[in-house]
């Protein structure tokens, strides 16, 4: 280190005060290995509804998608133990509701921590099915021999509750292929259900709803079947297959104009995107005087 330099650190003391570790952090741009060719969209199905968890763009170790119901006995019932955890641990507004007290709510609270600790393991260790490797690793390597980066979808939720690996398989993923310099994008994509994969249409209009615009709701994806209907040229496939598809197209979009930065806000990117031709088809509102 260049002591005329200031940079940050941290000391750790040990138990007995006779050693000290300095931890100090220091900012390494990110280069990654290869151009990529385009990329391989990754879409992360939020909905309890359908048994869709991870969908790809293309067919990876021979598969168009990966399935909850596979990790049921492992993800799928620590989940279930992180809801109940999270349902005791709330803190109603009413006295008279509250299930329990707060000694007893801080001891569930380092259960929920370990529950978090074996979910992330079980989210990293996760065996890409039929296979004897992890979803990370197979995804990685099929990016790395094929030269391509990853789309990662940009979904934010399940934060605190855990919605699948919503909150923490892309973070695992980023990180491996930082670690292996694989190229990857987390891809904040707009109309991502929308988008045709075929004809490249976008059902998307906004409205004005009492001097307000919003977007119209999709009318070609089908709730309850989950089958997306292209307006335009009446092709269908799989609402999360078309997510998938998106995110790839929109990655090697966004690595053209050189807005490959991960989890860059949607606000900043917008402007790119707006004037895009991946949205001619869009009706956006009119600009206001």
């Amino acid at each position: 280190m260049d002591p005329n330099k200031k940079f940050g650190a941290t000391f750790v003391v040990n138990d007995d005060r006779t050693k000290c570790t300095v931890v100090a952090t220091a900012t390494i741009p990110l280069t990654f290995k290869y151009e990529p060719v385009d990329f391989i969209g990754i879409d992360m199905n939020v909905s309890e509804k359908f048994d869709n968890w991870l969908y790809f763009s293309e067919p990876v170790c021979e598969l168009k998608k990966i399935a909850k119901s596979y990790y049921k006995d492992t993800i799928a019932k620590t989940e279930k133990r992180i809801a109940e955890l999270n349902d005791l641990i709330r803190i109603p507004q009413k006295v008279q509701e509250r299930k329990i007290n707060s000694k007893k709510r801080g001891i569930l609270r380092k259960k929920l921590i370990k529950q978090h600790a074996l979910h992330n393991k079980q989210i990293q260790e996760a065996s890409f099915p039929f296979q004897s490797f992890s979803i990370i690793k197979g995804l990685c390597d099929r990016a790395e021999k094929e030269k391509k980066g990853l789309a990662i979808d940009s979904v934010k939720c399940g934060k605190t509750t855990g919605s699948f690996g919503q909150d923490k398989f892309p973070e695992l993923l980023r990180g491996e292929c930082q670690r292996r310099r694989i190229p990857y994008i987390d891809t904040p994509t707009p109309f991502t259900s929308r988008r045709c994969p075929d004809c490249g249409f976008v059902e998307g209009e906004y409205v004005k709803v009492k001097n307000e615009w919003k977007l119209k709701p999709s009318e070609a994806r089908d709730k309850k079947t989950n089958i997306f209907t292209c307006p335009k040229c009446e092709s269908k496939h799989d609402g999360d297959f078309v997510g998938a598809k998106t995110l790839s197209v929109w990655a090697s979009y966004l690595w053209s104009i050189d807005q490959i930065q991960g989890a860059v806000p949607n606000k900043e990117l917008w402007p790119f995107i707006k004037r895009s031709f991946l949205l001619k088809d869009v009706k956006f509102p009119p600009k206001e005087k």
